[in-house]
């Protein structure tokens, strides 16, 4: 009876003891796999940090400066400068410009832009132009084009002040069809009339 007893004490330690041992080993597997988990997750965050600072470097090695990306929504455009590089010498009728303006030789040439038979832009008037100069347009510069999906229309007067002005040649400009563009030139057909615009485009 004694053996028995003594048996079964016996094995019941090892039991006992299997199972603190079971769970010794649970617990470490544990603590492996979160140790393993934590090493993953901080591998995956040096490769990334790896791939973004190449990522930011040219074929030199050098570190690159990138712009944010942009929006492709079009708010507007503006004109930034504008230039009258050549204007016709003789008026359509074959006269000179300002030919009944008394003491004047030269024309006195300013430009304006409307739409839809309204005018919404009108430069300074610059006095006794010769021909074969060119005009720099300042006033009014940056100017926000509106609309600027739409044709303008963009013309350029000899103001008489005796008679009526002389519309010295015209340009129907719409902006969309030089999306992007940073310099504008346009000639005209049927005129020695050629203006140029730089372009700020905006975009939000």
């Amino acid at each position: 009876m004694l053996v028995f007893i003594f048996g079964y004490k016996k094995c019941g330690d090892l039991v006992q003891n299997w199972g603190v041992k079971q769970t010794l080993d649970m617990r470490e597997l544990r603590k492996k796999a979160k140790n393993a988990r934590g090493f993953a997750f901080a591998g995956v965050i040096v490769v990334l940090s790896i791939f973004a600072c190449k990522s930011n470097k040219d074929s030199a090695g050098n570190v690159v400066k990138r712009d944010a990306p942009r929006s492709q929504l079009l708010a507007g455009v503006k004109i930034t400068a504008m230039r009258i590089d050549q204007f016709p010498k003789y008026a359509l009728d074959g006269e000179q410009w300002d030919a009944y303006a008394p003491f004047a030789a030269d024309p006195d040439v300013y430009m304006t832009i409307s739409y839809d038979h309204v005018q919404l832009f009108k430069s300074e008037v610059l006095q006794e132009r010769a021909f074969g100069t060119a005009i720099d347009l300042k006033a009014g510069l940056p100017w926000s084009l509106k609309p600027f999906d739409k044709p303008l229309l963009i013309e350029i007067f000899d103001e008489d002040g005796v008679t009526s002005n002389d519309n010295m040649g015209y340009f129907l400009f719409n902006p969309m069809d030089y999306r992007d563009w940073k310099f504008v030139s346009l000639k005209a057909n049927d005129r020695e009339l050629t203006i140029s615009m730089a372009l700020e485009w905006v975009y939000q």
